[in-house]
Parts: C-alpha cells; sequence; structure tokens
C-alpha cells in the first residue's frame, strides 16, 4: 500500500440520521497503488455534494486523484 493512501480512513459514515453512500477509488500517481473507500453524510443530500467533500481532502491535503 502506500503511506499517502494509509492517511485516508477505509470508512467515514455520520453515525445518524438518513443518507446516501458513495463508493470511491482512490489512486497514489506514484506508484500506482490504490484503494476503494466509502463515505457517507447526513449533509450530503446528493451524491455530488461528496466530491465537493472529498476533493478538498483527498486532492488538497492528501494531493492523490480519485476516480468515481
Amino acid at each position: 500500500m502506500s503511506q499517502l493512501l494509509d492517511k485516508i480512513p477505509d470508512v467515514d459514515i455520520d453515525g445518524h440520521g438518513k443518507f446516501k453512500y458513495i463508493l470511491i477509488t482512490v489512486e497514489d500517481e506514484t506508484n500506482k497503488a490504490s484503494k476503494q473507500i466509502v463515505r457517507g453524510y447526513a449533509r450530503a443530500q446528493w451524491h455530488g455534494k461528496f466530491v465537493i467533500y472529498l476533493c478538498f481532502f483527498i486532492y488538497y491535503i492528501v494531493c492523490l486523484q480519485f476516480y468515481l
């Protein structure tokens, strides 16, 4: 695996409410390692909202590409 990928939790789901889930594949371009992550947030009314939340975390903080 990759040290960068290890910084991203495999699952991040709110503990309450009804909401959608999304499965995303993230890839470390330096060694082509990848993994799938699951996200589910009550604040994300639409699946597209997940992209906004994850874009900042995955790309800006961890500097990884992600694919939906």
